[in-house]
Parts: C-alpha cells; structure tokens; sequence
C-alpha cells in the first residue's frame, strides 16, 4: 500500500495520519493532539533556523528576498494561495463593503481609498498620496504615516528637479 493510499484510509477510519490511533468523535483534524502539538513545534524549529540562516523558509533550499523570508518562488506561491483562500472565504462581502465605505466618503469629500480629508479646492476623488500610490509612485505595502512622509519626501525630490 502506497503512502497516499494509506494516509486516505487513515483518514477514512478517523485515525491519525501519523501514529495511527483513534481520533475522538468531534476531533477535525488529520492528527492526534499529541502528534499536532509534535508537528507545531517542528515547523516553528525549522522555520527559526531557515530564518536565522537566510534560507527560504518554505523550501529550504534557496536563499530568501532580502528582507523576506521566502525566495521569489515561494513567495509566488504563498501569495498566490493566499489570495484565492481570501478569495473564496470572502465570497464578495469585502468588495461590496469597500464599494459601499467608497460611495459614502465620496458623498463627504473624502479620499476614496484612505478615507483623508481632501485639500480645499482638490479636484479628484483620491489624495495626492493615494493617487501616487495608484500611479505606481509610491509602494503599496506600507504603514499610511510612512507613506505620507514619503510623499512628503518625493515633493521635495520633485521640487529640486524643477530648481
């Protein structure tokens, strides 16, 4: 018998996947407490020393991004399974509330994406900074106050381009 095929009869019985013994009535997982608990604290130990090692803390194998823990593979891989696990425990809900959020900080005069004051006589439904960000000027992925400080910092960029 194969270890596939094993695992699924296994599974089938409500047995653990691992050592095998019976599983409680209510009990979801695949493994026994005992072997979970066992499984939690192998993954963290091996995920600190990929990390202190510089490796990619999925595979192993190839070094991680500067500043990340996984390499570019990985990375693709984990953000792409995550998006479609959002995806589907979304169910459209989230879309629907930022439309809803969008519409009525339009109706106040407020960015449509972070929801800030917009300047007196702004013409445009995002802030400057929002709309830097949408322009790809500024990243995406960082804290509002840095990304206001940077904006601040590429005015001054801009301004002793045009001196």
């Amino acid at each position: 018998m194969s270890r596939k095929e094993l695992y699924w009869r296994l599974k089938k019985e409500h047995r653990c996947t691992n050592c095998r013994r019976p599983l409680p009535p209510n009990w979801t997982r695949i493994l026994c407490e005992k072997c979970d608990i066992t499984a939690k604290a192998d993954l963290s130990r091996r995920w600190k020393e990929r990390k202190e090692q510089g490796l990619c803390v999925s595979c192993g194998k190839e070094p991680a991004l500067p500043g990340q823990v996984r390499c570019p593979d990985c990375a693709e891989k984990h953000n792409e399974s995550s998006k479609k696990y959002y995806r589907e425990r979304d169910n459209g809900r989230q879309v629907a509330h930022n439309k809803e959020r969008a519409q009525i900080w339009k109706d106040e005069g407020l960015c449509w994406r972070c929801g800030r004051t917009l300047p007196e006589g702004y013409d445009g439904n995002y802030c400057p900074t929002c709309l830097d960000v949408r322009q790809g000027l500024l990243p995406l992925r960082v804290p509002g106050y840095i990304k206001h400080q940077l904006k601040e910092a590429l005015n001054v960029i801009n301004q002793q381009k045009h001196t």
